[in-house]
């Protein structure tokens, strides 16, 4: 039976991520640890486990590193304490299946050049309505990921698996840990959104694929409306589709996607805001392209917890 670490990142979050271990207690596989880092930690996280079950590690972060750097920070204790062959990046605001890791492990084994597995996520409050089947695919033009399956009631439409996609979410990703010594970290510049399409880009130029695993299921916290009125939203979205496009593309495939972007931000962004007087929402979105073109990254910009949306 292989051996798995799953990576969980809790942000002041503690009751969603403690429902999240309580459903990890109830899968059907025996060899697996789990990597709890606690970002921007206030204290010890409260939890207490019961030393019959699989090891819990966790690593507590005093600043908030992000989606991309408190996952590299549980990358980096993985590579240096685990002997796990597989990694899984699981969102906190989870509950999975109890078949979940069997059933990741088994598409994972059956390709050499699998580099990432993708699963179903379902609505935690509708559960039998995709929040993403599998993965997404880029439009490279306008620079934004579609994902598959979003709000359709699962009928069985992607149960064959042979689907082709260009990223998975970070929060769902099952990666070997050759992948990882081959492909490297994410960008921590990313902090939050578009890290994942950006590390799944690097994945694939060295010719792995990413597959999905439709049996593999897990439920998710999130409202179906997607929530997205949000200033943090705005500002990571619009600075790291830009930073995604630029590090991944050509000048000359950059430069048509900058065209629609500019041409879509005026519509959007700028017209749209302004005559809903969402004056907040278009500040954050023009803060966003203008920090790229400044080559401001990272964590440069102080919202409120409320204003990153999930």
């Amino acid at each position: 039976m292989k051996k798995i670490a799953i990576l969980i990142l809790n942000h002041k979050q503690d009751e969603l991520t403690l429902e999240c271990l309580d459903s990890l207690k109830k899968v059907n596989y025996d060899n697996f640890e789990i990597i709890l880092v606690n970002n921007e930690s206030q204290g010890l996280f409260p939890v207490e486990w019961d030393r019959k079950m699989p090891a819990l590690n966790i690593i507590e972060a005093k600043d908030n590193l992000g989606c991309a750097g408190g996952r590299n920070a549980g990358i980096d204790y993985y590579l240096r304490n685990s002997d796990a062959e597989y990694l899984f990046f699981l969102d906190n605001d989870t509950v999975v299946d109890k078949d979940i890791l069997i059933e990741l492990v088994k598409v994972a084994e059956s390709k050499l050049d699998t580099g990432l597995v993708g699963m179903k996520v379902y609505y935690f409050s509708e559960p039998n309505k995709f929040w993403i089947a599998g993965g997404a695919k880029l439009d490279v033009k306008r620079g934004c990921f579609y994902d598959s399956g979003q709000n359709e009631i699962d009928s069985g439409q992607y149960d064959s698996g042979s689907r082709d996609v260009d990223s998975i979410p970070g929060g769902f990703t099952f990666i070997k840990r050759k992948v990882i010594e081959l492909v490297g970290k994410l960008d921590e510049r990313f902090f939050i959104y578009y890290e994942d399409p950006d590390w799944c880009w690097r994945l694939k130029k060295h010719g792995l694929k990413i597959v999905f695993a439709p049996c593999a299921k897990v439920w998710h916290k999130a409202s179906s409306s997607l929530g997205r009125e949000s200033a943090g939203f705005y500002y990571y979205r619009t600075r790291n589709r830009l930073l995604f496009m630029w590090k991944n593309f050509s000048k000359r495939t950059f430069l048509i996607f900058l065209v629609n972007f500019f041409i879509e931000f005026v519509r959007s962004n700028i017209v749209g805001f302004i005559r809903a007087k969402k004056f907040r929402l278009f500040y954050a979105s023009l803060l966003g392209v203008y920090d790229f073109f400044a080559g401001r990254f990272y964590n440069q910009r102080t919202f409120s917890n409320r204003e990153v949306a999930d």
